[in-house]
């Protein structure tokens, strides 16, 4: 088992390395192919995104706009995955010039007057970024990232490996709240929460989303 993980890392290294050398327009037609891959393997997603657009929309879009926005999902969810494989060997200068921040002044201000502050965020965009690029210009903070891990260890490395490539402490959200609390009893704290799935009525809070009842975690409050 450890020969076969040690294989998978191997593997995804020398992928991620790969793709780190490519030019954009090389990238990005790997991020389509993978993209259309995705949608035709992974029925079942596909047709949850439709459940959850019709959920949100309704009627007030049509069939085939919904289409376009989950396939613009899974090319986005396909750029952040091949992206974060290679990140390890993109030097930083480069690619911290892919991003932009905007309105940043909100949390500097918090940190001015806290001195911590928490990050959250969705599955949108490129979210990985809180754990690759904001530690490079927040290193007065120590920082932590939030993240689920799955049933394979040699997945879980990778991607305890990635966040943490830029001095970013991973928890697990399983008995995040414990670490949470240690994070930020001792000030200077910045963690990363990603907070756009429904969950259980006894973890969360109850609220409106698209008018409609919903759960939403309170562990940012």
């Amino acid at each position: 088992m450890k020969i076969m993980i040690k294989i998978i890392e191997i593997l995804v290294n020398a992928f991620g390395f790969f793709l780190a050398k490519l030019p954009h327009r090389g990238f990005l037609l790997v991020v389509k192919m993978l993209a259309f891959l995705m949608r035709a393997i992974d029925k079942r997603r596909f047709f949850n995104a439709m459940e959850n657009l019709n959920f949100a929309y309704g009627e007030n879009l049509s069939q085939k706009e919904k289409e376009k926005i989950i396939k613009q999902c899974y090319k986005n969810f396909s750029f952040v995955l091949l992206q974060s494989i290679a990140v390890k060997f993109i030097p930083l200068e480069k690619y911290n010039e892919k991003f932009k921040i905007i309105d940043e002044h909100y949390l500097n201000d918090s940190l001015a007057n806290d001195g911590s502050a928490v990050l959250i965020g969705g599955h949108f965009g490129c979210w990985e970024a809180m754990a690759s690029v904001l530690p490079q210009r927040y290193r007065q903070c120590k920082m932590a990232s939030l993240g689920r891990l799955t049933n394979f260890e040699s997945i879980n490395r990778l991607i305890i490996d990635r966040r943490e490539a830029q001095g970013v402490k991973f928890i697990d959200k399983k008995g995040a709240f414990k670490h949470l609390l240690k994070l930020y009893s001792g000030g200077g704290a910045l963690a990363g929460i990603l907070v756009d799935q429904n969950i259980s009525a006894g973890e969360g809070v109850w609220v409106k989303f698209f008018g409609k009842d919903t759960t939403h975690t309170s562990i940012a409050s």
